[in-house]
């Protein structure tokens, strides 16, 4: 088994796997970084264990999904798999690293 490592999101690098929430949170290149009273990181990550996440409802479908458009159907529901891992340096989370 891998060893996991608490760190701050400040401290969270592009490729790390973000465990919250029992999903596998894969972070991609870069994060958005904002400026509200301190610096906040938002990282639009991939579930990597999505059927897990589904079939055992960890969190709704509906939160890993993406509302969009269709011509032919009107509105639908789009499973993206997206996670935003979001925080300042108060916030932690449990990682595997590379």
């Amino acid at each position: 088994m891998s060893e996991l490592e608490m760190l701050t999101t400040p401290e969270l690098r592009a490729g790390d796997l973000v465990i919250t929430f029992g999903m596998y949170v894969r972070l991609p290149d870069e994060p958005r970084v904002y400026q509200n009273n301190g610096t906040v990181y938002a990282w639009d990550g991939t579930v990597e264990n999505l059927d897990e996440v589904l079939a055992n409802g960890f969190v709704p479908r509906s939160f890993l999904s993406e509302e969009r458009w269709d011509d032919a159907k009107g509105w639908v529901y789009e499973l993206t798999g997206r996670w935003v891992i979001q925080g300042n340096e108060l916030a932690s989370w449990w990682v595997e690293r590379r």
